[in-house]
């Protein structure tokens, strides 16, 4: 993962996540291999992240703990970040292995004044340990801090063992609206009967639709 290398010759792939989004041009598609690799932060480019496929190939897990935020806005994180992005994340896992406690409104995958398109990707173990009260830990979260109109679909996708929310959807601060989420052919599965908190599998607010 040498800052040498372009990430573009297939023998000789990047080692890491975040090297190939530094080394990648907005269009740009990241085939991610098998294996477990650290999450990313995209930011100001439209790239599509696409991983081996869900089914115990390719999963993301946070880079460090606490998680640096791409979010300047709100400091929301994410295992996955995106600020001021459209692009696809597909074909994988995204696992958060629980760290919740030490991250700020903690997300699988965060779309911070960004939209685009989840597809067959599963999300987990966005909580705290252990699972407490605290009203964070989002599965998939997008919020919007301008008014822009912006779009996402999250589509064919499991979003489980989540802490507070499936999807939470939301304009943050004095301008409301502009976010449009539509959720096709997926499973949001809370924990069940518990008496920590209540869960919701779609929270959308100040204005955000969903289809």
């Amino acid at each position: 993962d040498g800052g040498a290398n372009s990430c573009r010759v297939e023998l000789d792939p990047c080692a890491t996540l975040q090297h190939a989004v530094d080394r990648a041009d907005s269009g740009d598609t990241i085939e991610v291999g098998d294996g477990t690799f650290a999450g990313a932060s995209i930011v100001g480019k439209d790239l599509k992240i696409k991983g081996s496929g869900r089914t115990n190939t390719t999963t993301i897990t946070p880079a460090t703990n606490p998680l640096v935020s791409c979010d300047v806005d709100h400091n929301w994180t994410g295992v996955i970040c995106l600020y001021n992005s459209t692009s696809t994340i597909r074909d994988l896992i995204v696992d958060g292995l629980g760290q919740g406690n030490l991250n700020n409104r903690f997300s699988g995958i965060l779309f911070a004044r960004s939209d685009g398109l989840v597809s067959n990707v599963e999300v987990t173990n966005i909580t705290d340990t252990p699972f407490s009260g605290a009203q964070k830990g989002y599965a998939i979260s997008q919020l919007n801090s301008d008014g822009a109109q912006r779009r996402l679909q999250v589509h064919n996708s499991l979003l489980h063992n989540f802490q507070k929310a499936g999807m939470q959807v939301s304009a943050v601060g004095p301008d409301s609206g502009g976010l449009t989420v539509k959720v096709t052919d997926t499973e949001i599965v809370g924990v069940g009967e518990t008496t920590a908190l209540a869960q919701n599998g779609i929270t959308a607010q100040n204005g955000a639709k969903v289809q």
